[in-house]
């Protein structure tokens, strides 16, 4: 169904410059701040197959594929299927960042739960710390 939204020259135009649009976005909120590696390279794989699909669809396929309609060069056969090599960086590298994105949001909270423990327990200030006594 969308296939059919990118045919109409006029909104086949308008999804082009919002995708680009978004990669831009993207791209500038992933550069704003560190990030854990994972996170980056997992982000950077999702941004550089999306900016594969659409380098495609603004027209790179007439420089790296002349004469061919659509002639995108990244598909692999596998068997007898072909697969798009920029869609198998997608997809893995989405599960690749939603699980260590998981696996940090999970650890962030340990870390949180952790460190109230540890102020709950360390004097306030202004008031004494009790040791204990030994007794010998």
């Amino acid at each position: 169904m969308v296939g059919h939204w990118y045919e109409d020259p006029l909104a086949g135009a308008f999804l082009d410059l919002f995708g680009l649009g978004a990669l831009t976005t993207a791209l500038l909120v992933l550069i704003r701040r560190r990030r854990p590696a994972a996170v980056l390279v997992s982000a950077a794989l999702q941004i550089g197959g999306w900016a594969s699909n659409q380098l495609d669809r603004l027209g790179m396929h007439t420089w790296t594929a002349p004469g061919s309609v659509r002639g995108a060069i990244d598909f692999i056969a596998v068997s007898h299927y072909r697969y798009n090599l920029a869609d198998v960086f997608i997809v893995g590298a989405t599960i690749l960042f939603l699980a260590s994105t998981g696996y940090l949001r999970g650890r962030g909270a340990y870390d949180r739960l952790r460190s109230e423990r540890e102020t709950s327990i360390t004097p306030q200030a202004g008031h004494r710390a009790r040791t204990p006594v030994r007794s010998t």
